[in-house]
């Protein structure tokens, strides 16, 4: 008797106690799957440029068209963010992402082994711009388009151009939007004191996701208008995020009676991108001492989608200079 008078007489002191107890015994635990998913829009491509003899205030536009030979580029996304073509037959999770082909069997629709699928424009075209604040330095902004997106870019370059040849350093910021279409799954597990309880929310979200990856360019090139002729070689890396999204809207297809609503609010993102490699040789045409007609091919080589795959994107390119 005296223990339960003790007990009530000091329930606002036990009970906060006891919910104290419960909760920091408690485990929950996340992890998400992607199942299957379509990403619509270009690569993004970094701007051309050539080392010039510059003046102040002197302003350049370059209007640009690119043909995308491959539309269509199939992969599978491991851990890390990190996605290639070969077939895993095991299971590979981390904090943040893990392959849907487990044994052999990948889900609905991905017979060959990709969960990702990533739909390339074959026709886009774009804008750059420049304006030069000194002899040697410059800053850089570009437009892209492309059907159902847009892309863009800003950026610094340092440029020295003497005996004819020119060198240019590019760096800066490529601006990404993509649209996508996505399966997936989140697991949740709740450890506590009372055991383990297992719970699988299936999503399927639509939407657009906008990222921004940094590029590094170094350019030479020939830098006399007085001939009619000249030549150029860039190097340069740049990456491109293709999926960055956090699961969010239940597939109703999934279920008979949706369950009540969930909020996965502790950013369990599905992440994917892609690392190039840029090796781009062109000839240009001075047509006059303000406009040059230049044309070549991008060859690229992925580093992280898929090693040793290389893609070739013929360019035609106007510069004027004002």
């Amino acid at each position: 008797m005296k223990g339960l008078k003790f007990l009530v007489g000091n329930m606002f002191f036990v009970l906060p106690v006891i919910i104290f107890i419960l909760f920091n015994g408690c485990t929950i635990t996340r992890e998400a799957t992607l199942r299957d998913a379509k990403i619509k829009g270009p690569v993004n491509l970094p701007p051309l440029r050539l080392a010039e003899n510059g003046e102040s205030g002197m302003f350049k536009f370059s209007p640009h068209l690119n043909y995308t030979p491959a539309s269509v580029v199939q992969t599978n996304v491991e851990a890390e963010g990190y996605v290639n073509k070969r077939l895993i037959n095991e299971a590979v999770s981390s904090e943040n992402l893990k392959l849907s082909k487990i044994n052999g069997v990948q889900e609905e629709n991905n017979s060959a082994g990709e969960n990702l699928t990533w739909e390339i424009p074959k026709i886009s075209g774009g804008l750059d711009l420049e304006v030069f604040l000194f002899k040697s330095f410059s800053i850089t902004g570009s437009f892209n388009f492309a059907p159902g997106s847009t892309s863009g870019s800003t950026g610094l370059a340092l440029q020295s151009a003497k005996n004819d040849i020119g060198v240019r350093l590019d760096i800066g910021l490529l601006f990404n939007n993509l649209s996508y279409d996505v399966y997936s799954t989140v697991e949740e597990k709740d450890e506590s004191l009372f055991g383990t309880h297992s719970e699988t929310y299936y999503f399927h979200d639509e939407g657009k996701t906008n990222s921004k990856n940094f590029y590094i360019f170094l350019t030479f090139n020939s830098v006399n208008r007085e001939n009619m002729l000249g030549g150029l070689l860039s190097l340069g890396y740049y990456r491109q995020t293709i999926l960055d999204y956090n699961p969010g809207n239940l597939d109703e297809g999934s279920y008979l009676l949706l369950p009540l609503p969930v909020v996965i609010n502790n950013n369990i993102r599905l992440e994917a991108s892609a690392g190039y490699f840029n090796l781009f040789p062109a000839v240009f045409f001075n047509v006059n001492e303000n406009i040059r007609l230049i044309t070549g091919g991008r060859l690229l080589v992925e580093m992280e989608m898929s090693s040793n795959d290389i893609l070739f994107w013929p360019v035609l390119q106007m510069d004027f200079n004002f």
